[in-house]
């Protein structure tokens, strides 16, 4: 029955191994299976051997299928658990090994030099069973050597995996190996004579097998809970991404495979079941930005730097679409690059935006300089004042045209300051009397940083809000000397005419 079912643990899980070869504890796994399995036919056997001849054959080679379970224990020790010294692990195969080639040596085997006699006496429920009595080998202490190194190691190990704070593994693995370990003195105390029972190592080893057994499966659910929640999670993943327009790709590089999303698919324009590699990939890119895309993938193939990328790709119908390209590099234990994982997103609008925005501010631009010199060469003041805040905006050469500084805040006040001290009543009233219109026309003068009194015309259009009161003013200013001092000397003229005339009149 121990036989049957750690059989099945093999068979079992060799096929595991078989779909899962990268991981090795599998398969060490069913090796000890097969030889807890083989160490319960043998223990069979020999309890109902009936010669001498037949029991020593049978105890020397049940030596073998004792060796493949010390050396694979203590492999599942080192390779599942993580734990136990490698010289203890070394040491242990390294004298089960000896012990091995001399129990081959000897004879009849390493445990005695010689079985006198079996000992038959009925066992549970009458059966007839066999006992060896004979002389023991020195050599056997060997063997008792190797048992208690065992022990050693599956304390240690057991101490190690307590420690890291996984005390279910320890108690019950660990746990396990330890009982199990102990269980197997019995044989040195049949073999010297001490206790006059059947060996039943396959006890001791069968429940560390199932120990083993139950940890591994208790793995898989594990493995399988968390295969079904990271599908669940991709799922969620990819409509998240297909909500966002993103296709979400994987490059093997290896193997040069590339598995794409359906909405990445319909990005690059590549059908729902065609194949895929870097040289189909490439193959959509456009001509002009084929090389810088290849670039940046070189580059982040060579240093593990953020692949990104903004480039064009041609559609199978001549349609061009903009793609903005991000991915990272995996690299195995010899760093080298083995697998790149990213996302690609239609830029396509934005692209056509940012063109429409480049245009609206060359255009702009363009504007800017005909109305600067527009109102340069007309001598022109453009300017707003955002009344809430009594703040006026001028450009720069203006500003220095009225000597205020490139910082300093214009107000109301402020601009008043460079305006004739007889004009300056004039120019308050006006401003107070913001809310009564919205178009602002007046005259007056202002003084140059270099003396110098100029006339200007203001003409102003007031915004008001919903509230209707004033929220900004825009207008520009003048310059209307030359026509005021012209309009002076035509009035002087005039005056010169009418006081000519008077004393012509009165002569």
């Amino acid at each position: 029955m121990n036989a049957a079912a750690c059989l099945t643990l093999a068979a079992f899980y060799c096929v595991v191994w078989c779909k899962q070869r990268e991981n090795w504890v599998h398969l060490v796994f069913s090796f000890s299976a097969v030889a807890a399995a083989a160490i319960a036919a043998f223990e069979l056997a020999m309890m109902h051997a009936k010669t001498v001849g037949e029991y020593g054959a049978l105890l020397r080679w049940i030596h073998v299928p004792v060796w493949v379970l010390t050396v694979t224990f203590v492999m599942f020790v080192r390779l599942y658990l993580h734990a136990g010294r490698p010289w203890l692990a070394w040491g242990i195969c390294g004298l089960r090994t000896v012990v091995l080639i001399l129990n081959f040596i000897f004879t009849p085997n390493l445990n005695f030099q010689q079985i006198t006699r079996l000992h038959q006496f009925s066992w549970w429920g009458g059966e007839v069973i066999s006992v060896p009595i004979g002389v023991a080998n020195p050599w056997a202490t060997l063997s008792s050597v190797s048992l208690l190194l065992l022990l050693v190691f599956f304390v240690d190990a057991t101490i190690t995996v307590w420690r890291r704070g996984n005390r279910r593994r320890a108690l019950f693995v660990g746990g396990s190996m330890i009982f199990g370990a102990i269980l197997a003195w019995h044989v040195p105390l049949v073999v010297w004579g001490v206790i006059e029972v059947p060996f039943f190592l396959c006890f001791a080893y069968s429940g560390i097998v199932a120990a083993m057994g139950y940890e591994l499966s208790t793995d898989m659910a594990r493995t399988v809970q968390l295969a079904r929640e990271l599908e669940a999670s991709d799922q969620r993943l990819n409509l998240a991404a297909d909500s966002a327009g993103l296709g979400l790709w994987e490059w093997d590089i290896v193997r040069n495979e590339i598995w794409i999303t359906d909405r990445g698919r319909s990005l690059f324009g590549f059908g729902a079941s065609e194949k895929l590699d870097f040289d189909r990939f490439r193959s959509r890119l456009h001509p002009e930005d084929r090389k810088s895309v290849l670039n940046g993938v070189e580059n982040s193939l060579r240093t593990g730097a953020q692949y990104q990328s903004e480039y064009r790709v041609v559609l199978p119908n001549g349609q061009l679409r903009w793609i903005a390209g991000r991915g990272q590099v995996e690299c195995n234990g010899d760093g080298q690059p083995v697998r790149m994982r990213g996302a690609s997103l239609d830029i396509t609008k934005r692209k056509q935006a940012e063109e429409q925005l480049r245009m609206s501010e060359a255009t702009l631009r363009e504007s800017k300089e005909h109305i600067d010199l527009a109102t340069k060469a007309a001598g022109l003041v453009v300017w707003t004042w955002d009344i809430p805040r009594d703040e006026f905006w001028v450009s720069s050469k203006d500003r220095a045209l009225f000597g205020f500084s490139q910082t300093e805040k214009l107000t109301a006040e402020r601009i008043r300051s460079v305006v004739h001290p007889e004009d300056r009543q004039l120019l308050r009233q006006q401003t107070d009397a913001l809310t009564t219109g919205r178009e602002i026309e007046n005259q007056y003068r202002v003084l140059l940083p270099d003396g110098r009194v100029r006339w200007v015309m203001r003409l102003g259009r007031v915004e008001f809000d919903a509230d209707g009161k004033p929220l900004r003013e825009r207008g520009i200013l003048m310059d209307i000397s030359e026509r005021k001092q012209a309009e002076l000397e035509a009035a002087r003229q005039r005056h010169d005419l009418a006081h000519l005339a008077r004393v012509t009149t009165l002569g």
